[in-house]
């Protein structure tokens, strides 16, 4: 029984890999799916999917990310999640600003 799950989580640490190292826009956004995919988690439930995620995958790799995400979503200006309580935003692109914008909203809790 043990194995069975050193090997479950042991495919998440390749999976989750093979997401970060990917090199392009489709390479990652399948990695992503896969891993998803593997772990049971639905990444369209984006209120929760953070913190599924993160008790899913319990990795070191992925546990500095999560220091550094937790670090940041714990700084002073995102009041807890409530500093822009029933707003919502379109994020239009994908790139690195985006990618930070949509991370930095997430932390606001906006839709």
């Amino acid at each position: 029984m043990e194995e069975g799950k050193n090997e479950k989580v042991n495919q998440a640490h390749v999976l989750f890999d093979r997401f970060v190292q990917a090199s392009t826009c489709k390479g990652t956004l399948k990695a992503f799916q896969e891993l998803c995919d593997y772990l049971e988690l639905k990444p369209k439930d984006y209120r929760s999917f953070y913190h599924k995620l993160k008790s899913k995958l319990n990795y070191w790799k992925a546990k500095a990310l999560w220091a550094k995400l937790d670090k940041r979503g714990s700084h002073k200006d995102y009041k807890k999640g409530k500093a822009c309580a029933n707003t919502k935003c379109l994020i239009i692109g994908a790139g690195p600003c985006g990618l930070r914008t949509a991370i930095d909203l997430s932390f606001l809790e906006i839709g």
